[in-house]
């Protein structure tokens, strides 16, 4: 079975996260709504990620303190 490499990164000043499925490409992002995109391989045009702007947002919403 092969194993595929998952990195999240989380930006807190910008409350953003990034996550990737392999090793980081060249690719661009494609959106999907006003805060969710998806990361294109330039390459091949399969996605490879996804990132999520104002990440703590809905979270703080529903009243879970210190994510």
């Amino acid at each position: 079975m092969k194993k595929n490499k998952i990195t999240l990164h989380y930006d807190e000043d910008g409350d953003y996260l990034e996550i990737y499925f392999g090793n980081i490409k060249d690719g661009y992002f494609r959106e999907i709504s006003d805060k969710y995109f998806e990361r294109v391989d330039a390459k091949t045009g399969k996605i490879v990620g996804y990132a999520i702007f104002n990440w703590k947002f809905p979270i703080a919403c529903y009243g879970v303190k210190n994510l």
